[in-house]
């Protein structure tokens, strides 16, 4: 058994899909538990503002993407929200940053973002 923790990331944006981030998150719950250990996990956007889910339920980010922080894995949460992104480049810049040091790079259903050269994902 593997005694670092393995640290996931959840991106979130308004509009996300709350199956898309709640059903993978309690995946790695129940995991933890019948390991106990290995998984530790954060909620994060482009502000520490509340950011609401397609059906209204609203989540605060643990912490803004471009914060300095540790990542194995990234999901990117999908929902109607990740379909109609814009980001202006900072924000692309800030997240690209967090993907290339993650180990892995991950999508749930529609939040495998494509970037265009409008830099629209």
């Amino acid at each position: 058994m593997k005694d670092k923790t393995h640290h996931i990331i959840f991106m979130v944006v308004e509009g996300f899909q709350a199956l898309d981030l709640f059903g993978p998150l309690e995946v790695f719950a129940a995991a933890k538990e019948v390991a106990g250990c290995c998984y530790h996990w954060s909620v994060a956007s482009f502000s520490k503002a509340p950011v609401g889910s397609e059906s209204g339920t609203q989540i605060v980010p643990d912490f803004i993407i471009g914060d300095t922080v540790d990542v194995d894995t990234l999901i990117l949460v999908g929902g109607a929200g990740a379909r109609t992104l814009t980001m202006a480049r900072a924000e692309l810049s800030a997240l690209s940053a967090l993907a290339d040091n993650a180990q892995r790079v991950v999508s749930i259903c529609t939040g495998a973002f494509e970037k265009d050269a409008t830099d629209q994902w």
